[in-house]
């Protein structure tokens, strides 16, 4: 997952979400909230990635950082949390 994303910049890295092979879960969720814990974003696939608008569709989030977590489930049911941070600059 990266730790930083320009969503002006043309197609490369435009948009935040993990990125590499094999990432097919049965269950997957990302949720990404501002700093005073309020939603800006939630996806239930991988290939749904955060656009840097609120909820995908309304206004431009403000440049600065924003928190996410990651929940996944494998085939087996053995579950996975990941959480960090991401940087989104405006230029």
């Amino acid at each position: 997952v990266p730790n930083a994303f320009i969503p002006t910049s043309n197609g490369v890295n435009s948009e935040f979400g993990p990125i590499g092979e094999n990432l097919d879960f049965a269950s997957y969720k990302m949720i990404i909230v501002d700093g005073n814990g309020n939603s800006v974003f939630e996806s239930t696939s991988p290939d749904f990635m955060w656009n840097g608008r609120i909820n995908n569709i309304g206004d431009e989030a403000k440049p600065g950082f924003y928190l996410w977590e990651i929940k996944t489930m494998d085939e087996f049911g053995n579950v996975q949390t990941k959480k960090g941070r991401v940087n989104l600059i405006r230029n």
